[in-house]
């Protein structure tokens, strides 16, 4: 099936869509779409997509619709993954006391610190479970988190 779903892609009509992508008509909601195609949980509170295997660690880049395909009939659509949030009490906690938190960092006195702000995020995806397996490397959480990185003379370390 993905080999003629993939054949089908490259010859029949198709759109890319990709995440960075937000110009009216280009805008699309790439976690909602994981979340329906079984990909990943998408929490509605703290925004992340967690991953069965790789935990909040994945990245979204890009949606292919492809216009001459019909879906599956609904019994065979995918179910979203489970929250794994919702079985771990302790994890919930704190994934919302750092959510909170990455929050609160907006409405410090002062303004946002830049130098820290990023690090809130960081500590979101951590509280997941931390010491994750898959977490990013250090570098490519800098690039992915820290503008500074991608800016500066440590651009595209972690690309």
């Amino acid at each position: 099936a993905a080999a003629a779903t993939a054949a089908t892609a490259s010859s029949g009509p198709h759109r890319v869509f990709y995440s960075h992508e937000t110009k009216p008509g280009r805008l699309v909601a790439v976690q909602r779409m994981a979340h329906v195609a079984g990909v990943a949980h998408l929490d509605e509170r703290c925004h992340l997509s967690i991953h069965p295997k790789f935990g909040p660690w994945l990245a979204l880049r890009a949606v292919v619709v492809l216009d001459n395909v019909e879906g599956p009939p609904d019994a065979a659509k995918p179910s979203p993954p489970g929250n794994p949030l919702a079985a771990d009490n302790r994890a919930r906690d704190r994934v919302d006391t750092a959510f909170e938190h990455a929050l609160a960092g907006y409405e410090r006195k002062g303004g946002v610190d830049e130098e820290t702000q990023w690090r809130r995020w960081v500590d979101v995806r951590d509280a997941v479970q931390p010491g994750h397996k898959h977490r990013y490397h250090n570098d490519q959480v800098l690039y992915h988190y820290n503008a500074t990185t991608r800016t500066g003379a440590g651009a595209g370390a972690g690309a």
